[in-house]
């Protein structure tokens, strides 16, 4: 990866966003602590179409919100990994009522928004979200709510219950359980008991 990332475009960079994710994920659950924010790093600005993260903004801001909401997904849990939930651009919906994006400075409340409006808007066309995307937000929402000091630990310990119950085959343990494992090793306090 860091091969490629000075040849990088922005146009291409979201196709490095899942591997850098992945790349955080491993480094994090083999504790490789000094490597996995270097990845998450990567994998938020990847994910945002951002190459060095000192663009203005991205090349094409349709590359980086699909269906699935995967990439918004990955750069919000990247930035609750990084500790940063606020004071940062990104590529929201500001009006419900239309599909038209914008590029504002925002919080990771209306990262979580704009997933969510990715995955209605796979619905409305048809798509089938999986478990792994279907069910991250809720998850995420409950352990920002705990980060910000205004949610309760065990509503973010039944969104995880959640979340790994919905584990349904080989796919859904693959995107899902090293998640699960990343989140109550990175947040012992709010996701053991």
């Amino acid at each position: 990866m860091e091969r490629d990332v000075p040849a990088l475009t922005s146009e291409r960079a979201s196709n490095y966003a899942w591997l850098a994710w992945t790349a955080a994920l491993a480094a994090a659950l083999s504790g490789q602590e000094a490597l996995a924010p270097t990845f998450f790093s990567y994998t938020e600005r990847f994910s945002t179409g951002l190459v060095t993260g000192h663009e203005e903004r991205p090349a094409d801001p349709g590359a980086v919100l699909d269906s699935m909401a995967l990439y918004p997904l990955y750069r919000i849990y990247s930035l609750i990994r990084l500790g940063r939930l606020s004071g940062f651009p990104g590529l929201i919906f500001p009006d419900a009522s239309s599909d038209e994006t914008v590029w504002v400075q925002t919080d990771i409340h209306g990262l979580i928004e704009t997933a969510e409006r990715c995955l209605a808007i796979g619905r409305r066309e048809g798509r089938k979200g999986f478990a792994s995307e279907k069910g991250l937000p809720p998850l995420l929402r409950a352990l920002v709510a705990v980060l910000e000091g205004r949610g309760a630990v065990e509503v973010a310990r039944k969104a995880l219950v959640t979340y790994e119950r919905s584990i349904r085959g080989m796919s859904d343990f693959r995107h899902i359980y090293p998640v699960v494992l990343d989140l109550k090793a990175a947040f012992p306090t709010v996701f053991t008991a």
